[in-house]
């Protein structure tokens, strides 16, 4: 049987909050990831416990620095700044007007773009459902989207596997009823 556990991108998080838990776990970075980061950032490794326990936000200059450590993409770095934004907001209207941001980099990325210069298509009423989902805090929803080209022989296998993946999950929900 195979591991399915997908590695989750930076917009898969809620918050910079999430995604530094996650990020900076032992399983993912090794047992000196905290260190290390509280070193690039400037910062004490207490401090950063605080922030990942979400008593302080990272401030904008220490975001900037982490999108550096995590080699941000321009779209991921500015992701990572507005949600640092919009989780150090003082005030709803400022929370909403990040929350805005970040769903308009969303949206972006849910528009299927087909090659060879034909016309851009949005499926627009049921991914700005998942994309306002995507911001309300239920754990109970899943959304996935991605976008990628592969060989044909890389396709078929992993089409292989995620048949395999959903007929093992499938005989699971039939015994759950």
């Amino acid at each position: 049987m195979h591991n399915y556990r997908m590695q989750k991108s930076l917009f898969d998080y809620r918050t910079h909050y999430e995604y530094l838990k996650i990020k900076l776990s032992p399983q993912n970075k090794g047992r000196e990831a905290k260190a290390q980061f509280s070193e690039f950032l400037r910062i004490q490794p207490a401090f950063l416990s605080q922030i990942l326990a979400q008593k302080y936000s990272l401030s904008l200059e220490q975001a900037d620095l982490a999108n550096q450590y995590f080699d941000h993409s321009t779209e991921e770095s500015d992701f990572f700044i507005f949600q640092v934004s919009r989780d150090r907001a003082g005030t709803k209207s400022l929370r909403q007007y990040y929350d805005q941001q970040i769903l308009s980099i969303l949206k972006k990325r849910l528009l299927v773009v087909e090659r060879m210069g034909r016309k851009a298509t949005h499926h627009s009423n049921w991914r700005q459902r998942a994309i306002q989902n995507l911001l309300k805090q239920d754990d109970r929803d899943l959304h996935f989207s991605g976008v990628y080209s592969l060989d044909k022989k890389t396709a078929d296998k992993i089409k292989e596997e995620f048949m395999e993946f959903l007929k093992y999950r499938l005989k699971n929900i039939e015994s759950s009823k």
